[in-house]
């Protein structure tokens, strides 16, 4: 008798808990830095001055992004020859249910397997569902970068161009070589026939359209917690430090993306004047909205859990 080498044998404890940790200790390094560059009475009066309805306000508006993710989320679905596919109400409760798991489990793509999942049955490859997801990511990061990169270009002058050239040029250089590499070789020709083919190419411009439009209703967000606070932040410099900070949220040793968005937005926003102070509890509003947003969906789970099994 052979043993029966199929099953997996399970996780040491230490691979189960190190994320978990890890997440721990950089969040408490984060917290550490910023409570020394600050006092709680100074965090105490700046929170004073964040008022509930700017927090509710951005409640709402998030819940329209969340709309706005669900209707490009069906769009790049029908993108791909995605069949028989759910109502838009479906869409939207999924949506809500995969912002739960995207923020409060490390790397904010715990949802996004979620949202793969539950669609596998509309495709012929049932991993069409996760790739669908994933390029819908990659999608909403790129229309990020060119908010961020129009933020370079029209906000204030705290990046140095000159340093950053060498930089930028070494990493599309490097860009470059990887993929004329992969031309070469024929693995890119691999890799593209593994790739589900896109049916309807045309869907693909409104999709980043519609990634503008969720990262414009962000920003909003943003700027109507400045404006509460009385912060010197108009929108240029809202589309300047902004889309980094939210950038930074996807390191995955990020809890509820709190943590590298703080230490990021703290950072930037003291080179524009901004007291740390002021410049934490501007980046914890939108936190709270964000956890506003998560725990409604998991109420939604928790009182229609038929939502996950999508068909």
């Amino acid at each position: 008798m052979t043993a029966d080498t199929s099953a997996q044998a399970p996780r040491p404890l230490w691979r189960r808990w190190a994320r978990p940790l890890l997440s721990l200790i950089v969040l408490g390094a984060v917290g550490l830095w910023i409570a020394r560059s600050s006092s709680l009475e100074d965090f105490a009066v700046a929170a004073e001055r964040l008022p509930a309805w700017a927090l509710i306000c951005g409640y709402f508006l998030g819940s329209l992004n969340i709309l706005v993710g669900a209707v490009r989320w069906r769009l790049l679905m029908r993108s791909f020859g995605g069949r028989n596919l759910a109502s838009r109400g479906t869409f939207l409760l999924a949506t809500f249910v995969a912002h739960f798991y995207n923020t409060f489990l490390p790397g904010s793509f715990g949802g996004d397997l979620v949202r793969g999942y539950i669609t596998r049955r509309s495709f012929d490859q049932p991993a069409t569902g996760l790739i669908v997801v994933f390029f819908e990511r990659f999608l909403g990061l790129m229309a990020l970068c060119l908010v961020a990169l129009f933020g370079l270009v029209v906000g204030p002058p705290i990046v140095d161009w000159r340093a950053l050239a060498p930089w930028l040029g070494g990493l599309t250089g490097a860009f470059v070589l990887v993929l004329g590499a992969a031309a070469f070789t024929g693995r890119l020709n691999r890799f593209r026939e593994w790739l589900p083919r896109i049916e309807q190419p045309r869907l693909l411009l409104p999709a980043v359209g519609i990634s503008l439009v969720g990262h414009t209703i962000n920003l909003t967000i943003y700027l109507l917690i400045a404006r509460a606070m009385g912060l010197p932040l108009g929108p240029a410099a809202v589309c300047l430090v902004v889309p980094l900070g939210l950038i930074a949220t996807l390191i995955p040793v990020a809890m509820a993306g709190v943590g590298a968005r703080e230490a990021t937005l703290v950072g930037l926003l003291t080179l524009l004047g901004v007291p740390a102070t002021d410049a934490l509890v501007f980046s914890l509003g939108f936190a709270l909205t964000t956890i506003g947003l998560a725990v409604t969906g998991g109420v939604i789970q928790l009182a229609a859990p038929k939502v996950l099994r999508y068909h």
